[in-house]
């Protein structure tokens, strides 16, 4: 069970350095030759928060503490996916500022529970609706990384 000092963290956090978006995989069984996943992750070199992360929300932690080039620091992702995601993201999303939008555009997408649900059995309406989500998300992303880009130049001159 988190607290309300807990959710208020993961909420900067994920403002800061997490990533929110919905991964299309191509699928030999689905029917629609396509499959949805909703993502929610953080990438840093801070492995202590990473595994905070995972006991206090849950999910994985992944990588192995590597670095992929010689010149770079070691970095690890800390990873919810589909409904899990979206019980993090509702948790959360009061305290979210940047990507409060992503948050509301990932809780409204029609997830499948990887213990129950298949990525094959669902509606043309809902895969209608997942795609919309990706685009969405991915608009989001654009604009977001246009105003950061703007304000910076702002703050330079």
């Amino acid at each position: 069970m988190s607290s309300c000092t807990d959710r208020a963290y993961a909420a900067g956090i994920i403002d800061g350095e997490g990533c929110i978006f919905v991964f299309r995989s191509s699928s030999k069984t689905a029917t629609r030759r396509m499959a949805h996943s909703l993502v929610v992750n953080v990438t840093m070199t801070e492995f202590e928060t990473l595994e905070w992360l995972k006991s206090v929300f849950g999910g994985a932690v992944y990588g192995n503490g590597i670095p992929r080039k010689k010149e770079w620091n070691a970095a690890r992702r800390w990873e919810l996916r589909n409904t899990k995601a979206q019980k993090f993201l509702r948790l959360i999303i009061n305290f979210l500022k940047v990507k409060r939008r992503q948050a509301e555009v990932a809780i409204a997408m029609e997830c499948f529970d990887v213990k129950t649900g298949r990525p094959h059995s669902i509606s043309d309406e809902t895969f209608a609706r997942r795609e919309e989500c990706y685009f969405q998300l991915r608009e989001l992303k654009i604009r977001n990384k246009g105003k950061v880009l703007r304000e910076a130049q702002v703050s330079r001159e």
